[in-house]
């Protein structure tokens, strides 16, 4: 096995990336208890020195796996908010950005807004946290347009964000919900949106 100290910049990126999603992976299999740097070298085949010259405690593993899902639910929360001009379909679009992050990647998802939301409130900076607030300006902005009723823009980001997470949520935990009775239930979170919103 080549050694970590050996690797080219872009070995050891794909290293880094196994050793993140083998952490996810073993989170939500195990719980955070279960978790450990041996598990996880085993994993991926290192030993737990092969992951400590990566990363110096498992907090550290697995605070940088949340980091990089949020890094890309970020970006895809940010497309969506530019997707449109029309005020009420730019809400539309982020909702239905935060599905599909979800659904493409559920492990990350899991982790993030599930199973170590700890990580949210902690001194710990999470990098594009900060993108959720699109959702608010969006809601803040089709209401100065008209385009939907007058409300508290928190509010209702808490609550359109409540109604996705929920069904999202519910049916990974419920083996009798399958995935076209998980697509029905948020296309009606859409349409009870959709309607919610009109002036």
């Amino acid at each position: 096995m080549t050694s970590t100290r050996n690797r080219s910049d872009g070995d050891k990126a794909k290293v880094r990336k196994a050793m993140l999603e083998a952490a996810g992976e073993l989170l939500v299999e195990r719980g955070y208890d279960g978790v450990t740097i041996t598990a996880i070298g085993q994993r991926v085949g290192f030993t737990a020195t092969n992951i400590y010259r990566y990363f110096e405690t498992k907090d550290d593993l697995i605070y940088a796996a949340i980091e990089e899902a949020f890094v890309e639910f970020g970006q895809r929360l940010e497309r969506a908010y530019h997707s449109s001009d029309d005020p009420l379909e730019r809400i539309l679009a982020l909702g239905r950005a935060y599905v599909a992050f979800a659904k493409d990647h559920p492990v990350p998802y899991e982790l993030m807004f599930v199973l170590k939301t700890d990580y949210l409130f902690t001194e710990r900076e999470v990098p594009s946290i900060d993108k959720l607030s699109y959702i608010v300006q969006a809601l803040g902005e089709a209401m100065a347009a008209g385009a939907v009723r007058q409300g508290n823009p928190q509010a209702m980001a808490n609550t359109l964000w409540g109604l996705l997470h929920g069904v999202i949520t519910l049916s990974a935990a419920m083996p009798f919900i399958d995935e076209q009775q998980r697509e029905e239930a948020l296309e009606e979170v859409f349409t009870v949106v959709n309607l919610s919103l009109k002036p």
